[in-house]
Order: C-alpha cells, then structure tokens, then sequence
C-alpha cells in the first residue's frame, strides 16, 4: 500500500511540473504528456520544454506606455537568472527612452524578465520570452511615465524579484 501512494504522489506531482512549465508561456507548448498509471513502474512523458512560448520571438517585441515617434535609445541593459535569483535586484532606466534588455539564464530552472504594473503599446506587460538554463532573450520597450515597477519571474515569483527605477 506505501508503495502505491507513492508510486501515485510522483505521477501526480511530475505531471504537475508539466502543467506548469506548459502553461507558463502565453503559446502553445510543442507536444502532449502523456502519463501511464499502469502500477509502480508508471512513467511519464513530458513534451519538449524548449519553445514554450512563440508569442513574441525573443528580442522583436516593443512596447510603449505612452510618448512620441520619435525615441532616444538607452544603453542596453542585461540582467542574469541563477536558481533562483537574479544578480541585481534593482536596476535604473531613463522615462521616455526606448530599453533593450537581455536576460541571461545561468540557471538549470526556466526563468524570464517579467515588468509588472507597466503595460506596453501592445496592452501586454513588458516581458520576455520564458527561456531554458543557457539562453538569453531580450525586450525592447519604453516606459513614459516616472515611478517604481516591480520585475519578477513568472516561474519563481517569490524567490525572484526585484525594482525597475524609472527617473
């Protein structure tokens, strides 16, 4: 009986953890799972974690929350996820100059750049792509209004987080 729960607790929890990484991205994830409850030799199939999302390519989206046409550009910025964490926790931007950011994975975990309370031209928060251990992906966007706006991980939001200064 011991052995059956816990045969069922790590079906349960690993077709869980490809619930979660497939429904983390705002695309379509490429494959099914599939999960075979057959007793304690159960396994499971997981689909393909690299693209989970083909929404928005890496480094094409730009988003705008007001301003003109015509934009100054601003140095490019960078920020690295490890596990989970990211190596600075605040970072300071110009209002109305358009940002590229690079996010970094250094990490195992999948993890993206995710500015919160801030909504682009598009309608959309300004992130990235959600992106495996080794990647980079970047956002290129333009934020007019002045204040503070937190940036997370969607995939470790607690663990994750930081403050945007925009002056």
């Amino acid at each position: 009986m011991r052995v059956r729960w816990a045969s069922s607790v790590l079906v349960s929890a690993a077709l869980g953890a490809v619930l979660l990484a497939s429904a983390c991205g705002s695309g379509e994830a490429s494959g099914n799972a599939s999960v075979n409850q057959s007793g304690p030799g159960a396994t499971v199939t997981a689909p393909n974690a690299s693209p989970i999302s083909n929404a928005t390519p890496a480094g094409s989206r730009t988003a705008a929350a007001g301003g003109s046409g015509s934009q100054e550009q601003g140095k490019p910025e960078s920020i690295v996820a490890t596990d989970n964490k990211w190596d600075k926790t605040t970072m300071a931007i110009q209002s109305g100059t358009a940002y590229t950011v690079t996010m970094q994975n250094k990490g195992a975990a999948l993890h993206n750049w995710h500015v919160t309370g801030v909504k682009g031209a598009d309608g959309k928060d300004i992130t990235t792509a959600i992106i495996g251990g080794g990647q980079n992906a970047s956002v290129t966007f333009t934020i007019s209004q002045k204040g503070s706006f937190d940036y997370i991980c969607d995939v470790h939001p607690v663990e994750m987080k930081g403050k945007l200064n925009v002056q």
